[in-house]
């Protein structure tokens, strides 16, 4: 990881291009960068900290770097560069440094501040170089680090009369002199005084001119101190402080000085103002950017940072205003996924969502390739009423999109045309206290083709969509007062609904055969709980139903998982068939005889070659064996890039491999080996070819049907050994049926369909 987070910040410092195949075990991350959290310009480049990762942009180009490349986590809350020194410093909400010098060639992660048992709250929020030593302001003081040896050197907890631990928002050092920006005032004090003597500091609030005492940013220009004080620019007027000349109805959001010390800006919501040493103001608009947070500048450009589109270029001498936003999703956050032929498709809203700024965009993310796009109102004049995109489904036709609230959204496959359906122009109804309020919690389509909607709360909860007329068919409630919540369609067409309460507890699994979609009256259905006698669920709250490739439904509870063996006779079978059985563990030394038996699923996928991705609300990723007796791979935030132990969603891209994650900080996915099997074999792709036991471990064979037995023989015709497997991609380990290694030699592949229709060939050359 230090290696390739040096290479990026080699790239730099030396630009160029370089490119990266995801090879079968790596990891991709796919991070926003919409949200600036930080912003610093150098004399001829700029660095952002984003939700996602860094920006670094030069004259060369755009570069990113993520937690993939070295970052202890995407979302670095501030940062700190010092061209002279050839330092980059990145500073986390829970106290962690990440300290990169290129002169060292390797990065040092900090971790005193992180430790430090005395306060709870530990956030690192500014940076400042004197001499040798670094200043740090976090949300309990400042920590001072010896530059050269990254080693603590002292600390700070209390500024004159200031409260102990008093939160640190920004700090400047000018001369022989810090000021610093504080939730109480501003402090300051002469770097040559012994600073932990409370009487070095001198204060400033509200009785020294300040209007509050909330202090956010500090800076120096032209011989002057200038700070934000409660949205308003405040400079220091000997040992008072003035109001500047700004209108004090405007909020200033950020002020920033030059690295020469040139020039200064003033950031509001509607403008920036750039001012030089003789005073002289230049006034560019802003007003077209949408939520503006922070500002920077250097000679020729002004940076202006946002929460929902990256970073914004001013040209000084043109005005021409550029972005600057590299690929992804708007946010991190990314729940509920789907696949749509070559398409990843990301929800954007979370479970029963509370309070967010960010709500009124949180629309729905496209992946084509290695390009996103996304879809709110910041984009699409059609989605300006459309708010909180949760569920995800789709036909042959269109992409339907779920909403909290704002009904469904349709999105043409073919021109991408939108069309919104809710409680104004459709059958759809809301939540029993307002049907205007139409919360789709759940889509998917059935063998017809035909849409399914979950309207949750509502009184006609089960909804179709008929594509011919564009209408919504509605159906009554047919499990009492219990709340239809997730919907899953399987082969035989039968509705698997999971039931919960107002207050989002479990009631089991209601699953519906409706029959003759315009009869409402030849509907069936069977509810099953954790009863053993009545579906024995093993718990009754039902996060995650998939049906896997031999038509079994396997459903993830908030503890453990089940699979239904025989899902035809759900409804009309006899109560054994409808008996959810648990996974048995294949190790008879485990503590539980069941696989995962304690484990709040939250998500499921089958692969290619019928195996089960698992994942849990706060345990991380698992890959289980076709039948879910053993564990074939775990993956932890520990263990691997997985970047949460909070899963999502899971879905697999069956014609690549690749396994797309969602999780609580972000979408990752995992290049697996099985892929989508070929209809036709012929002559099979076989490859790394030569195979050399000192430089590979496994070899991989491609083409293959869907179930399918290969044979590995010898020039003499010798079988050396054989696999069962399915999918269209297998990995062998160049060995015998006895674990050896093979002698140097070419061998051959022979593959066979299981019905014996077809065959296929290829051969591999093995150096040991």
């Amino acid at each position: 990881m230090v290696k390739h987070f040096l290479i990026l910040f080699l790239i730099y410092l030396f630009p160029g291009d370089l490119l990266y195949a995801q090879n079968l075990g790596e990891w991709n991350t796919y991070t926003s960068y919409s949200t600036i959290n930080a912003l610093t310009a150098g004399q001829e480049n700029i660095i952002a900290a984003s939700a996602g990762g860094i920006i670094l942009e030069t004259d060369e180009g755009i570069n990113t770097f993520d937690v993939n490349d070295g970052m202890y986590q995407n979302g670095a809350v501030s940062l700190f560069y010092d061209k002279g020194r050839n330092l980059i410093v990145l500073g986390y909400s829970d106290g962690t440094l990440d300290v990169t010098s290129i002169d060292r060639q390797k990065i040092e992660r900090l971790n005193d501040i992180t430790r430090t048992a005395q306060f709870e709250s530990k956030s690192v929020n500014a940076f400042s170089v004197y001499g040798d030593n670094l200043y740090v302001g976090t949300d309990f003081g400042i920590v001072v680090y010896d530059i050269n040896t990254l080693l603590v050197n002292n600390t700070y907890f209390k500024f004159g009369t200031f409260d102990y631990g008093i939160r640190v928002n920004d700090l400047y050092i000018r001369q022989d002199s810090i000021y610093v920006a504080t939730e109480q005032g501003v402090t300051s004090a002469y770097l040559q005084d012994e600073l932990n003597n409370v009487t070095s500091w001198i204060t400033y609030n509200e009785e020294d001119g300040l209007s509050t005492s909330l202090t956010e940013k500090v800076v120096s220009f032209s011989d002057s101190i200038y700070v934000i004080n409660n949205q308003d620019l405040m400079v220091l007027n000997g040992s008072s402080w003035r109001n500047s000349k700004y209108d004090p109805n405007i909020d200033i959001i950020d002020i920033s000085v030059s690295p020469d010390m040139g020039y200064f800006v003033v950031l509001t919501e509607e403008s920036v103002t750039h001012i030089d040493q003789k005073r002289t103001e230049v006034v560019y608009d802003v007003n077209f950017l949408d939520g503006v947070n922070s500002v920077s500048v250097n000679q020729h450009t002004i940076y202006v940072g946002s929460e929902l589109a990256g970073v914004h270029t001013i040209d000084k001498i043109k005005s021409d205003v550029d972005q600057i936003l590299p690929e992804g999703p708007q946010f991190n956050f990314l729940n509920k996924l789907m696949i749509s032929d070559s398409l990843l498709v990301g929800t954007n809203t979370s479970e029963f969502p509370g309070f967010d700024p960010f709500n009124r965009y949180r629309g729905y993310s496209i992946l084509n390739g290695n390009r996103w796009k996304n879809y709110n109102r910041l984009y699409q004049n059609e989605l300006e009423f459309v708010e909180t995109i949760y569920s995800v489904g789709q036909t042959s036709n269109d992409i339907f999109l779920g909403s909290w609230g704002d009904g469904v959204v349709q999105q043409s496959k073919v021109n991408e045309e939108l069309t919104v359906y809710n409680n104004t122009n459709s059958n759809l109804r809301g939540i029993n206290s307002n049907e205007d309020f139409v919360v789709i919690s759940g889509l998917d389509n059935d063998s017809d083709d035909n849409l399914w909607a979950v309207s949750y709360l509502s009184e006609k909860p089960l909804n179709v969509f008929n594509s011919e007329n564009k209408e919504w068919l509605t159906f009554d409630n047919l499990s009492g007062s219990d709340n239809y919540y997730n919907l899953f369609v399987d082969s035989n067409d039968q509705k698997w609904i999971s039931l919960i309460t107002d207050t989002n507890t479990g009631l089991g699994l209601l699953i519906v055969d409706t029959k003759d979609i315009k009869d409402p009256n030849d509907d069936e259905f069977i509810k099953l709980t954790d009863n053993p006698e009545n579906g024995n669920l093993p718990h009754p709250k039902v996060n995650a139903i998939v049906e896997d490739r031999n038509g079994e439904v396997w459903i993830g509870t908030e503890r453990g998982l089940a699979r239904f063996i025989f899902p035809e006779f759900m409804i009309n079978g006899i109560s054994n068939e409808r008996q959810a059985q648990w996974l048995i563990n294949e190790d008879t030394t485990a503590a539980s005889r069941f696989l995962l038996r304690d484990l709040n699923v939250t998500a499921i996928a089958v692969n290619s070659a019928n195996q089960k991705w698992v994942g849990s609300r706060t345990q991380g990723l698992w890959l289980l064996n076709t039948e879910g007796t053993r564990i074939l791979k775990r993956f932890t935030s520990d263990n691997s890039p997985l970047i949460s132990n909070n899963i999502n969603d899971i879905k697999v891209n069956e014609k690549t491999g690749e396994v797309f994650i969602s999780t609580e900080q972000g979408l990752v996915s995992y290049q697996d080996v099985p892929k989508r099997a070929e209809n036709n074999m012929n002559t099979l792709k076989v490859y790394p070819n030569p195979f050399k036991y000192a430089d590979h471990s496994q070899i991989l064979i491609e083409g293959l049907n869907e179930e399918t037995i290969i044979k590995i023989l010898g020039v003499d015709g010798f079988v050396v050994n054989s696999l069962e497997t399915r999918g269209g991609r297998v990995s062998w380990d160049g060995r015998d049926y006895n674990g050896n290694k093979l002698g140097s030699g070419v061998y051959f592949v022979v593959a066979n369909s299981s019905d014996g229709d077809e065959k296929g060939i290829g051969k591999v050359v093995i150096v040991n």
